[in-house]
Order: structure tokens, then sequence, then C-alpha cells
């Protein structure tokens, strides 16, 4: 970014660093994707790409199998850009930047739990399981009144009843019926 920045400006420098590291993610460089996302986020955290730049994050993640750190980034995008969330504040003024924001986030964790889901049926790994739990959960709390609450409802009281958390699962199949 600095050396961008001395040959020409700021403004160009932000958008060939993030040039860069869409680079990095075609060479499968993907810890150095995220940095440099993060940097490019910690230049304009309110930036219209925003969200963007934080969904890139959560797939280089992904694709580095690191679920901890799926699971903080995840967390980070919903809290951004969740309608009401702190990006959306400070671009209410753009709603079509702000509902494109929040289908994104929605968009990529319905995407994630439901490959970690898969995953953890044919794994059968605990760890798997309590991922997508986690993030299934974090999904319904965001995104109540989505056009895919209803199964991923029911998905989630299932993974509750894979873990042994017969009394969530009960709770939970009882929120799907009365839907």
């Amino acid at each position: 970014y600095e050396y961008f920045v001395k040959k020409s400006d700021r403004e160009e420098a932000y958008r060939l660093t993030t040039k860069l590291a869409g680079l990095y993610n075609k060479d499968g460089k993907h810890k150095l994707e995220i940095q440099t996302f993060r940097f490019i986020l910690s230049k304009d955290p309110d930036n219209l790409n925003a969200p963007d730049y934080q969904a890139n994050i959560v797939q280089a993640y992904s694709t580095l199998g690191d679920r901890e750190a799926v699971r903080r980034a995840v967390r980070r995008m919903v809290e951004l850009y969740r309608p009401g969330g702190p990006w959306a504040r400070k671009n209410e003024g753009n709603e079509t930047a702000v509902e494109r924001a929040r289908t994104l986030a929605e968009n990529k964790m319905r995407q994630l739990v439901t490959e970690y889901h898969e995953y953890a049926q044919k794994f059968k790994k605990v760890s798997d399981y309590t991922l997508a739990r986690d993030i299934y959960k974090e999904y319904l709390q965001a995104f109540p009144d989505s056009d895919d609450a209803y199964n991923l409802s029911f998905y989630y009281a299932e993974i509750l009843w894979d873990l042994d958390q017969w009394r969530l699962a009960a709770a939970q199949y009882d929120r799907v019926v009365k839907k």
C-alpha cells in the first residue's frame, strides 16, 4: 500500500491493494489474502465494498480449514453488516448497498453452515457439528425472518439432536412446528 501511495495517490493505492488481495486469492495465498483484506478494511471500514471484503476473509479461512477463525469472521460479518449494524448505519443513505450487504451476510452464513453441516454428517466429528450448531444459532438470531429461516431452524434442531442436546432440540423442533 505504501509503495502504491508513493507511485500514485491513496485512492489508487487502495484500489491496487484490493486487486492484490484478489491475486493472493487466485494464487492460493489465503493467509496473505486475509492480511490484505484486513488491512483494506482498517483503512476504510465504511467502504461500500467492505461486506465483500469480509466475505472474502470468511471464505479464505474456510478454504484454509480454520474452523475457529471462520466462526469469528462470520460473527464479525453479521455484527458489522446486519441491519442496524455499524456499517449499515454509516451507509444508511444507500439503501441498495445496505440491502446487498445484508443479503451477502445472510447468503454467506447459509452457504457456510450448509457446508459444515454436510461435512459433519460425512465425517461425524463433534467439532464440525458444534461449529454448524453455532452458525445456525447466529443465523437464526440475525435473520429470523429470512426466506430460509424455516429450513435452517429444522436443520438447527437436527444438529442439536445429533449432539445429544435433546431438550434444546425439542424446543427448537417446537419452534419449527409453530412457524
